[in-house]
Formats: C-alpha cells, structure tokens, sequence
C-alpha cells in the first residue's frame, strides 16, 4: 500500500468533511432547499464519495497510481483545505448564507482570502473536486469536477447579481474591478483588510 497514497486519500477525506462542517454548522441556510441547494450538498456528496472510494481502490487497495499524479492530487487537496479554512477564518464572525440563497447582501468582505478572490470558498470546493481526475489521472472523471464548478459559478453569478442591486452596488463594483472571481488577477492592485 502506498503511503502516498494512504495521505492523499485522508488529506482528500479532510476537505469534504470540511466542507460538510461548513455546510452543517457555519453557512446560514433558508427553510426550504431549492434544486441548486440539493445539487451542491446531495450530489456534491455523491460525487466526493465516488472520488474518494476510487482513490480507495486504486490507489491504496492495488497501488497502481503514478506518484506524481498523487502528488498533484495532494498538492490541490493542500491549497483546497488551506484556502477553505483561511476564508472560515476570515468570515467566522459574519455567517455567510449558503449557496443560491436569495438574501440581500449586508457586508462586503474583503480580507483574507477575498483580498485575492471573490469567493474562495468556491475557489476551494473546485480545487478538491479536480484532486481525484487527476491523481487518478481518470480524465473521464472530469466532467464531475466540470459539474461541480458550473454549480458554484452559477452560485457565484447570483451572488454577484444580489451585490449589484443592493446598496453595497458601488463598492462591490469597485471590489470586483481588482480581484477575481475564482482565481486571483496577478496586476490588480491590493485589497486591504476589510
């Protein structure tokens, strides 16, 4: 069994659990779940099992996966858990409402990971969908990572949408001209803590 293997798949198995105690105990979720909701948590959690029992079984149950595959699988499983806990941090003390809910912004946050990236919590959750095609190296499994993405950027558009009809439009405005949406703009200017 490899070892490489064994820490990628508990490094993996980390971040959907992660994800889950943000999900449970953090985000701030409306009554009723809409279709986008259930997509997110219900098949979002299918998807991360599908990814985890195949790192189980290839690559700790026969060890037949290639280690610089693993390692890049590791790697973005690493930034996922890293970026995940640094936006918790950043965010604890304001809870975020979940995915596709229909609230009106109250609070722009720029620090910490938002500095950089307009939702990193998003920028997370696709880093750790893409860790399992790849050191899997199943590219066939993609469109699951490609599934999961299109669910939280259209998350992220209807979010955006909310900030511009609301009466943080401006400054949101201004926020969005120098930072990403998912991936950090290396010539924008920086953001101070906010």
């Amino acid at each position: 069994m490899s070892t490489l293997a064994w820490i990628t798949l508990l490094v993996g198995l980390t971040c959907f659990l992660s994800f889950g105690f943000g999900i449970r105990f953090y985000f701030v979720k409306p009554e009723r779940k809409t279709l986008p909701m259930y997509l997110i948590t219900e098949v979002g959690s299918t998807i991360a099992l599908v990814h985890l029992g195949l790192l189980v079984w290839r690559g700790v149950g026969q060890s037949q996966l290639d280690p610089r595959m693993l390692a890049a699988a590791l790697s973005l499983y690493v930034l996922s858990l890293t970026v995940f806990w640094w936006s918790w941090r950043t965010v604890r003390e304001h809870r975020l409402t979940f995915a596709y809910s229909k609230d009106v912004p109250q609070r722009l946050i720029t620090g910490g990971p938002y500095r950089f990236v307009r939702h990193p919590f998003y920028t997370a959750y696709s880093l750790a969908f893409l860790a399992a095609p790849v050191g899997l190296a199943a590219w066939w499994l993609l469109p699951t990572s490609i599934f999961m993405f299109f669910v939280y950027r259209q998350s992220a558009v209807m979010e955006e949408r909310k900030f511009a009809t609301s009466a943080l439009a401006r400054q949101y405005g201004e926020y969005r001209r120098g930072t990403g949406r998912f991936l950090p703009r290396p010539f924008a200017a920086k953001r101070g803590a906010g």
